[in-house]
């Protein structure tokens, strides 16, 4: 599902010693940016294992850099600014990345350090989680950072993120009164997904118009939202299906700047079951159309084929 800082956030905290392999892989995708050719400097020694190995840029000697799951931090910084010192003195730089809160707690560290000769550079639990949404890499890392960190507490917890309360949302509800009026008028030789997925993706757009667009990243990326335990990739192609099919029908799309919205009325004055509903209920779906459905159509609506309440 799309990472969010707090679940993010509660990833890092729950990291273990032996999760120290996808932390590093974690923490070298958020580094790229800056060094994007990381090889390794040290192998393991003494009792520091796998966490106590050294990586530096080709680019850059000047720096080394460490991941460590370690809660012992302090401890560590100084066994490996100790080690650098010994074998690798041309490095006057140590980037010290880490799962845990440091924050200001590193800087009495840092001063002393600064004495030695080496310049510390602390990458904590906060930094981490600052830039979490900064790239499309940073965003997958963490995205599978958590599912390999979050989900299997959550699952021995007997709790699934994934049993969210139905139409807790503003979209899940615009989403549940597009797809019942369309469903409601559909010929029953028409596929459930495509419908489903229309309803979605229109549900997405319930605020746009063409003065104010949204690019069709965040069209996949609301929908995604919408139906998180559906692989990300399957989504992105049923969604780029539906705005196909309902293109200059109920939604718009540029080519020009790739964004999209939806149209004047979204499709729904040609719905039978809209009319029937501005028929029978004056002033709950205002006059243009305008989709905030989630507080306009709060409540069920009496009759055949009637809408079930929304919570």
């Amino acid at each position: 599902m799309p990472v969010t800082r707090k679940r993010f956030q509660f990833a890092l905290e729950n990291v273990k010693g032996e999760d120290w392999a996808l932390f590093e892989k974690l923490a070298s995708t958020f580094l790229a940016s800056e060094w994007p050719d990381l090889r390794t400097m040290a192998s393991p020694s003494g009792d520091g294992g796998r966490d106590s190995e050294l990586f530096q840029s080709d680019g850059d000697p000047t720096v080394a850099i460490q991941y460590s799951v370690a809660k012992n931090w302090d401890q560590k910084i100084k066994a490996t600014v100790r080690r650098l010192k010994e074998t690798f003195p041309a490095t006057p730089v140590l980037v010290y990345a880490t799962c845990m809160e440091i924050g200001a707690d590193g800087d009495k560290l840092k001063k002393d350090i600064r004495a030695d000769g080496i310049f510390l550079d602390i990458r904590d639990k906060n930094w981490f989680c600052e830039r979490v949404d900064k790239s499309k890499p940073n965003e997958s890392a963490a995205e599978q950072f958590c599912n390999l960190i979050v989900d299997p507490l959550l699952s021995a917890g007997g709790v699934s993120e994934c049993q969210k309360p139905v139409l807790s949302t503003a979209e899940a509800r615009s989403a549940f009164v597009y797809m019942e009026m369309q469903l409601i008028d559909a010929d029953s030789g028409q596929n459930l997904t495509k419908l489903s997925f229309d309803g979605l993706v229109k549900a997405a757009l319930r605020d746009t118009n063409a003065d104010s667009r949204i690019s069709m990243d965040e069209l996949l990326s609301r929908v995604r939202g919408l139906i998180p335990s559906h692989e990300p990739k399957r989504v992105d192609e049923l969604v780029h299906s539906a705005v196909r099919r309902m293109d200059k029908i109920a939604v718009r799309f540029y080519k020009t700047d790739n964004t999209i919205c939806l149209t004047h009325d979204g499709g729904l004055f040609r719905c039978p079951r809209f009319r029937w509903i501005r028929r029978r209920q004056p002033g709950m779906i205002p006059a243009d159309g305008r989709f905030s459905l989630a507080s306009r159509i709060p409540a069920a609506v009496s009759g055949r084929g009637a809408m079930r309440p929304v919570p």
